[in-house]
């Protein structure tokens, strides 16, 4: 099982646009042949935000790869 892990992405200080980058990352993400995406904090410094985002990106990906995250 092929599995990533990302980090401290702070989309919101970095002021990343959550809508430019979910297509690319599941695209990635596939191409890899990753089974399992882990995100281990620090997407948003908003919950709901971060949330939305890792939900988003599931969706998107289908079955293709699981998404988890923490909020840290």
């Amino acid at each position: 099982m092929r599995i990533a892990i990302s980090s401290d992405n702070h989309f919101d200080i970095n002021h990343v646009n959550a809508d430019d980058v979910v297509a690319p990352q599941v695209r990635y993400l596939r191409e890899q042949g990753v089974a399992l995406y882990v995100n281990t904090g620090d997407t948003y410094n908003d919950f709901r935000k971060t949330r939305k985002y890792f939900h988003t990106l599931q969706s998107v990906a289908g079955d293709s790869f699981d998404v988890r995250f923490f909020s840290g």
